[in-house]
């Protein structure tokens, strides 16, 4: 009986690490750094581009970051990699063209997002970017979508 459990066990664990990288379709884009996505068997599931922070909808940039990815990906099948899942549950992806281009980098290169923070990959394309005044650097003083989200729960009424 024991036997039967830990194989049990060993083989529930390897189906989930086996799903880490897989072939899905973008059906929408949510914002500039989420999409949803379908996979092989139909489920379809919120996902958020790892290790880019892009302009929120409402934000200065948000709706260009948004129509960007939207172009380069939306009904498109592409190959994703999970990373982790954020604090919301959420799974954090790498996401790859039929090139095998990063559209992670792809919206950093652009000017489209931020790098995450606390990540320091990609922080020369970002930089680079912000030379050129690409996308959101084109804007005066960008605001980071941090700071943003921030201000917008600060200006929600409290519950009790």
């Amino acid at each position: 009986m024991i036997y039967t459990t830990i194989i049990t066990g060993c083989l529930i664990c390897s189906l989930v690490l086996v799903k880490t990288e897989e072939q899905v379709r973008v059906v929408d884009v949510i914002d500039g750094n989420t999409v949803e996505v379908k996979d092989a068997g139909g489920e379809q599931y919120t996902v958020m581009l790892n290790g880019v922070d892009a302009p929120e909808i409402g934000q200065d940039f948000g709706e260009e970051a948004r129509k960007y990815l939207e172009k380069k990906v939306k009904g498109k099948k592409v190959r994703m990699e999970q990373r982790g899942k954020d604090r919301k549950g959420r799974w954090m992806v790498d996401i790859y063209m039929a090139n095998d281009r990063s559209l992670n980098t792809m919206m950093v290169e652009e000017g489209m997002a931020w790098v995450g923070k606390g990540v320091d990959e990609g922080m020369e394309l970002m930089e680079k970017a912000r030379e050129e005044r690409k996308g959101l650097w084109a804007l005066e003083n960008p605001e980071p979508p941090w700071i943003y989200r921030r201000k917008v729960v600060m200006k929600e009424p409290k519950s009790r």
